[in-house]
């Protein structure tokens, strides 16, 4: 059964919505004590649990979050007013998802298809990271979209997980502790199954990123290093890019786009003049499996972008168009 842990300044409204839509709900009266949210934190609650905030709300919510992390639910931060503080504190404890309240029947819709698409069927991405947060965030990133994230802490343990199969991509954070990337580019050069997929190396900004890494030969491997911010915003819009457009692929075909473009490029009085002497029939456009089939590639593409909701407030214009603070690397 479906459970939402409530958190909000309407519990009242969000408590029926999500019980019309199958929850079992609980919920925490909004301002909760220390104690309240430790008990829930001690519990074994797995679900989700929706908070709602604002940019006052955080200095509180700091007070809460050794608690949360202890927790197994699945956070969903509202608010009606993404600022920069709130930003800060989610990627500072690895909160992935935050949605702008409007419609809270959105919201539900949301819920479910981040809760369903947690699948792991696509392929596995290699991680080499041990920054908690950031592999939170990486985490609810990945799994939406289909893929398994394996996240390793060193260098040996990358290249062992590179032999498995179906392996899509690797994600090198370049600060990990006790990371060498000489040690790295060493390794590398050895291993074969690690030119078989991309590898995408990553840096905090604050860290900087120092000529030696440039210099190391890790050009031989990668093309850029990216930031933190970044990656996220790459990933977001590489894996919806790759799930968005071969649906509208199918639902191109399924139309019989190719042979019906005229209809939505000419108007209905050329249509009639043109088509006049031509033997066009509908039919089979109408057929009942056939509209089925299209119900069902509009309703995964609603789904498809339902579930960016949560994750957009994560992406940066152009990073690679206009690449700022993209560290090309040069041969």
């Amino acid at each position: 059964m479906k459970k939402i842990l409530l958190f909000t300044e309407k519990n009242h409204i969000f408590r029926n919505e999500f019980s019309d839509a199958g929850y079992i709900v609980q919920e925490i009266e909004h301002p909760a004590s220390v104690h309240t949210i430790s008990r829930y934190a001690n519990s074994s609650f797995k679900g989700y649990f929706v908070i709602e905030i604002t940019n006052e709300d955080t200095d509180r919510l700091n007070t809460y979050q050794k608690l949360l992390n202890r927790m197994s639910a699945n956070i969903v931060i509202l608010t009606s007013k993404p600022t920069d503080n709130i930003k800060s504190f989610l990627i500072m404890h690895g909160i992935a998802d935050l949605i702008v309240y409007k419609d809270i029947k959105r919201l539900i819709n949301y819920v479910d298809i981040i809760d369903k698409d947690n699948r792991s069927n696509y392929g596995k991405i290699l991680i080499l990271d041990d920054h908690k947060p950031r592999i939170n965030i990486i985490r609810s990133i990945v799994t939406r979209f289909g893929y398994l994230p394996i996240f390793t802490k060193t260098i040996d343990d990358l290249l062992n997980y590179a032999k498995e199969t179906n392996i899509q991509l690797a994600l090198i954070n370049l600060g990990t502790e006790d990371f060498d990337i000489n040690e790295f580019i060493k390794k590398s050069y050895k291993s074969s199954e690690i030119k078989m997929f991309p590898v995408i190396p990553y840096k905090d900004t604050n860290d900087g990123l120092f000529i030696h890494e440039l210099l190391s030969g890790l050009n031989r491997i990668a093309k850029f290093v990216l930031s933190s911010d970044e990656l996220y915003s790459y990933l977001i819009d590489i894996l919806f890019k790759k799930e968005f457009f071969p649906l509208l692929g199918m639902l191109n075909e399924s139309a019989m786009y190719e042979n019906m473009a005229r209809f939505s490029q000419e108007s209905l009085n050329s249509l009639c003049y043109s088509l006049t002497d031509e033997k066009i029939s509908m039919n089979n456009l109408l057929q009942k499996d056939r509209l089925n089939k299209f119900i069902d590639i509009t309703n995964s593409i609603k789904n498809t972008i339902i579930k960016m909701d949560g994750i957009l407030w994560l992406q940066k214009e152009n990073i690679i168009t206009n690449p700022i603070g993209l560290h090309e690397i040069q041969n």
